[in-house]
């Protein structure tokens, strides 16, 4: 279900139905991560974490993904491209591991001093977002 509604939020965004909100792109990031990890992680460490399916990893990781770009001002145009990146991840050669977050969603979140807000000016980031969605190990 969760996936149906990250492609309709992606292709709505892309086609300029609507603009993408701050909350619209950390569900469609939290829920392509989430199959992601559920299509290439380990899944005994899943299975350890309490992560059986797409909706579990979801309440496992939507607040890491939540807090990511607090403080931060949010780029509609990269946000997009991010999320097109994230669905586009295939497993690594090695089994059990997962991609690396795409180098797209590093310029999602800009000027990390500035109050937050959701204009997508072009300026260039000032700092990048920690990559607070890892897995523990």
């Amino acid at each position: 279900m969760r996936s149906w509604l990250t492609l309709g939020l992606l292709v709505s965004a892309v086609s300029g139905c609507e603009s993408l909100s701050k909350g619209d792109f950390v569900i469609s990031y939290t829920t392509s991560l989430c199959e992601h990890e559920l299509m290439c992680g380990d899944q005994a460490l899943l299975t350890y974490d309490g992560i059986l399916d797409v909706d579990d990893c979801i309440k496992v990781r939507e607040h890491d993904v939540g807090v990511w770009g607090q403080g931060c001002r949010f780029r509609v145009k990269d946000a997009e491209v991010c999320l097109a990146d994230m669905a586009a991840l295939t497993c690594p050669p090695a089994e059990g591991t997962l991609a690396d977050r795409p180098l797209s969603c590093e310029a999602v979140y800009f000027s990390c001093e500035a109050t937050p807000s959701t204009d997508d000016t072009e300026e260039e980031p000032q700092s990048t977002p920690e990559d607070s969605d890892a897995s523990e190990g």
